[in-house]
């Protein structure tokens, strides 16, 4: 197996992980939701959909950092970047999975009621700045593709220049995702501390209500990704 097929298997698994751990997650939410429940199940599987986000989130990364690889290095793209700067993306890449996890577990200990000391960044000053990553990367990649198709990057698969663009309308799409959802760890955090109301009910399935149609489309723009790479069909 040469380092090139290695990606290429490495790339379909992230496809993989990343859309069945987010179905895990999107099912753990109707558990969520059940208000017959008692509060304390319902924290429950909601700190267990939050570990099982962090699969996607994983994924969505790494799959970035594997798709440029595979773009250079299988002469598909990219090839007027130096070799230099193409590593300096993916240590960059590598830098940002790891405050992402770094984010998750301050919030899981903060929500422990322990001490989590400096890293209290990650839980306010990190979650903007992510914000804002995410969109100037979606930026960039929809740039990239756009581009590629009137072949101003010397470049012209038109399956991998409709990548990028999906890709960053991904990006996008997770970005909405987090504003209709904002409501949803506050509204759980009431009820489980203050019992549950019709009011508290409410805004927390209105959270999801207002999640899941981006989360559909979400799961159909992965399996176009999945069927532009294995087709290539144009």
């Amino acid at each position: 197996m040469t380092p090139y097929t290695l990606l290429v298997s490495l790339h379909i698994l992230l496809i993989v992980t990343w859309l069945g751990m987010d179905i895990g997650l999107f099912t753990s939410s109707f558990w969520v939701r059940n208000s017959k429940l008692s509060p304390e199940t319902r924290l429950a599987m909601g700190r267990f959909g939050g570990l099982m986000d962090m699969g996607p989130r994983s994924s969505l990364v790494l799959m970035l950092g594997v798709g440029i690889l595979l773009s250079y290095y299988g002469g598909w793209a990219l090839g007027w970047l130096p070799q230099p700067v193409i590593w300096l993306i993916i240590a960059l890449l590598l830098v940002w999975l790891w405050a992402i996890w770094q984010q998750y577990l301050a919030v899981h200990d903060a929500s422990a009621g322990h001490d989590i000391g400096r890293r209290v960044v990650f839980m306010r000053q990190f979650r903007t700045f992510d914000m804002y990553l995410r969109l100037a990367i979606a930026m960039v990649m929809i740039g990239l593709g756009v581009a590629s198709f009137f072949n101003l990057l010397g470049q012209t698969y038109g399956w991998l220049n409709t990548k990028f663009i999906l890709f960053g309308i991904i990006l996008l799409n997770g970005v909405a995702i987090r504003f209709v959802s904002d409501d949803f760890p506050i509204a759980l955090g009431e009820i489980v501390r203050l019992g549950s109301t019709p009011e508290r009910e409410q805004r927390l399935n209105r959270a999801l209500s207002r999640a899941y149609p981006f989360v559909l489309f979400l799961w159909s723009l992965i399996v176009v990704l999945l069927v532009l790479g294995v087709t290539k069909p144009f």
